[in-house]
């Protein structure tokens, strides 16, 4: 199972800042910065990887250098057979090494009605309608400030439903999330790839919906 998760890993923690801004203002992400942090992934080695970090970090690149501390930290617990904690919230129960609970509970009454109210709504429209929806907007918008202060959130309170609003659907409430509504305008194609990377793993570890996460994958052409 390891392999599979160095793996993943790979896909989604080196190119996770491509998800959260991924740079800095003041400057663009040099490719040698992409390829260290990419090739720290792939030894499998969490010391590796923090002490790349480091370098990272020195070099003026604080949201990779996050990113990869984060990979480690997620590689670390599937070593030891433990789930990785976040802020906010408890430790998953234990799916065995390195798998995740497709299906995790919100320890927040308020969180997990927001989030149902957001995917109900953006289920009943089109994509086309959802954007021109002030009712959606204001339910993300909701459902963003809820998240970021459970910490599954780090994104903007703009209500513009993206795809990290749609992955703490999955990731604080293991909802299949409907499709993004925007995504990123620098390297659309790059975040589509990070966000199918991350719902991979979701249906890997979910047999029974799996059908259901594969089509959420489907957003080349949104």
């Amino acid at each position: 199972m390891l392999p599979l998760i160095v793996g993943a890993l790979a896909l989604a923690g080196g190119a996770a800042y491509l998800m959260s801004g991924g740079h800095d203002n003041s400057k663009p992400v040099p490719p040698a910065v992409v390829q260290q942090v990419a090739a720290a992934i792939k030894t499998g080695d969490p010391a590796v990887m923090r002490d790349v970090a480091a370098v990272v970090r020195k070099a003026g690149y604080a949201a990779q250098a996050t990113s990869l501390e984060g990979a480690a930290s997620e590689l670390e617990a599937a070593i030891k057979g433990t789930p990785a904690t976040r802020a906010g919230r408890t430790a998953d129960p234990a799916q065995g090494r390195g798998k995740l609970n497709p299906a995790p509970r919100a320890d927040s009454t308020a969180a997990r009605r927001q989030a149902g109210q957001v995917a109900q709504l953006l289920a009943s429209m089109t994509l086309a309608e959802a954007r021109a929806s002030a009712a959606v907007k204001s339910a993300v918008s909701d459902f963003e400030l809820l998240e970021r202060s459970r910490g599954f959130y780090i994104g903007n309170i703009d209500g513009l439903y993206g795809p990290k609003a749609a992955l703490a659907l999955a990731t604080d409430h293991g909802i299949v999330p409907p499709h993004p509504l925007y995504w990123p305008k620098k390297d659309p194609k790059g975040a589509k790839a990070v966000y199918q990377s991350q719902l991979a793993r979701f249906a890997s570890a979910d047999p029974q919906r799996r059908e259901e996460w594969q089509q959420a994958m489907h957003v080349d052409n949104d």
